[in-house]
């Protein structure tokens, strides 16, 4: 995505949003470990970490209007992961939903993304995988947006 395009902003936002929560200690634009012997390797002062990975914006409707100089506006929806990493030795199940209650407050906290945006919602996934004290949660920030035939 180019730098400047609506996406990429929506998702810079995403990234910044998350930065600005207290109990997060690591928000990066890496794609999410793989597997365990990855995520195992990670030094344990970086978690709370969130892996956040746009994907490429869904056309949802279109308005045309061909009058000279009007151009075709795209009403997109472009989907945001955002996969938690933490740890918990206490009570994983707490922790989990302690971070997720942190997430879903700041995302929500503007639905506009910075007027970027028409809205946001969050879709989270049910799974969960709890290796003790590990615990991995996975959520889809949707964001429903405006564009024109310029840009995504």
């Amino acid at each position: 995505m180019a730098a400047d395009s609506i996406a990429e902003n929506i998702i810079q936002n995403v990234v910044t949003t998350l930065s600005s929560i207290s109990s997060m200690t690591t928000v990066s634009r890496i794609r999410p470990f793989f597997n365990e012997k990855e995520y195992f390797d990670l030094d344990s002062t970086n978690l709370p970490l969130c892996a956040v990975v746009g994907q490429l914006p869904k056309p949802e409707a279109k308005a045309s209007n061909r009058h000279h100089a009007v151009v075709d506006y795209f009403t997109s929806t472009l989907d945001v992961g955002v996969t938690t990493y933490a740890m918990a030795t206490e009570n994983p199940d707490k922790e989990m939903y302690n971070l997720c209650d942190d997430i879903w407050v700041g995302i929500l906290k503007d639905l506009t993304r910075g007027k970027l945006a028409l809205f946001t919602e969050i879709l989270p996934e049910m799974e969960k995988r709890l290796v003790h004290p590990h615990i991995v949660f996975h959520m889809v920030v949707q964001v429903t947006y405006q564009h024109d035939i310029t840009s995504i």
